[in-house]
């Protein structure tokens, strides 16, 4: 028998391939809008980090818990363009960001502690603060109000978090809202794996303006197209018995792929110099993913980062489930990202079939 913990868990992104493959085992073929995997479409991981990875493939033998030395330093540096001061001492390596989540979580919720997170948000930060009984507590992430997250941050908080930019919604946060972040009084949790993938100007990094009680999250899976790597990287600041116990759950589960982490030193090293033609290649589906969904009649913000699109739609449920049966376009309802009344879809497909899969939205939705 299973335990209750596993059967809370919940992912939709995932959860929605089961019937995308029983859809498909009947001859159909589905455009697949759900999941953010860059290399489903015709985007590659950089050379430099696949040669990388080829060129380390014989060290094959267990890592530090905490992560390689090289890579711990590559990313203090990484880091240090970006404007944070980070020592490589406190840089931790993870296998993706998901895993982080997990450890993070793991540390610091005993049964019946608060945590708040965004609405809507990434579906492990809900699903992992359940796994070990927490209490959450939900702010609005669409129109963020530095008074409510003031009234929900009380003395049983043990984190806040904020994904910046946001996924499922693409929204960049302002800096009047980050500042109300930077002054709660809990651990501040900052996912910012989509930092580099502002479509204009920059993100805000938390690293920059907060230097006590923040845990950084981010990773190679989307500014390095390298989801399957399976690599990721956390940093603190001043939050020491966190840190320490983060790094007793690291040492449980061993470590991060070697060869995969001294591939990403190499990738670092070469100074991302694929990201701005990503960002333009991504531009322009980000505008035929929204004046698609505008002339289709959904009400829908446009995105300022990352590769999603979160339209509002009524029965969000019904509708993504319907429209994968009916039309074979497959999105995600906003249930799963505890955003009831929404969908995520993303935009990375080439114009042609993401225009194909925007016209079968429209037509769908004039049947409901």
């Amino acid at each position: 028998m299973i335990s209750k913990r596993v059967n809370s868990l919940k992912y939709a992104i995932r959860e929605i391939a089961v019937k995308i493959s029983e859809i498909e085992k009947q001859g159909n073929i589905v455009t697949k809008l759900n999941i953010g995997d860059p290399l489903k479409y015709d985007f590659k991981t950089p050379e430099v980090f696949a040669r990388g990875v080829a060129d380390n493939v014989d060290k094959g033998f267990y890592g530090p818990s905490e992560g390689i030395p090289e890579l711990r330093n590559a990313v203090s540096h990484w880091e240090k363009n970006k404007g944070v001061q980070i020592d490589p001492k406190n840089v931790y390596i993870n296998n993706g960001v998901s895993e982080a989540i997990l450890a993070l979580f793991a540390t610091i919720i005993d049964e019946g502690d608060e945590v708040v997170l965004p609405s809507p948000t990434f579906p492990p930060y809900s699903s992992f603060a359940k796994f070990f009984g927490a209490k959450i507590k939900f702010y609005d992430a669409i129109n963020p109000d530095p008074n409510e997250i003031n009234e929900l941050v009380t003395n049983k908080t043990k984190a806040f978090v904020l994904i910046n930019p946001n996924n499922p919604t693409g929204q960049v946060y302002s800096k009047e809202f980050l500042s109300a972040v930077a002054d709660l009084k809990t651990l501040v949790v900052a996912d910012e794996i989509y930092d580099l993938l502002r479509f204009d100007g920059k993100v805000e990094n938390m690293g920059r303006i907060r230097d006590e009680n923040l845990l950084v999250f981010n990773g190679f899976s989307k500014t390095f197209l390298a989801p399957g790597y399976r690599l990721g990287y956390s940093y603190f600041k001043g939050a020491e018995e966190v840190e320490k116990g983060f790094l007793k759950f690291l040492m449980a589960r061993l470590s991060s792929i070697v060869p995969i982490q001294y591939g990403a030193v190499e990738a670092i090293n070469d100074g991302g110099t694929w990201i701005k033609p990503l960002i333009e290649k991504l531009r322009i589906r980000r505008d035929t993913a929204y004046s698609g969904l505008k002339n289709a009649g959904f009400k829908v913000v446009k995105p300022e980062s990352a590769f999603y699109i979160f339209p509002e739609v009524e029965d969000d449920v019904n509708f993504a489930m319907d429209l994968l049966e009916k039309k074979h376009v497959a999105v995600v309802h906003g249930t799963g990202f505890s955003r009831p009344n929404h969908f995520r879809m993303v935009f990375l497909p080439p114009k042609d079939v993401l225009t194909n899969a925007l016209e079968k939205i429209e037509a769908f939705s004039k049947t409901r």
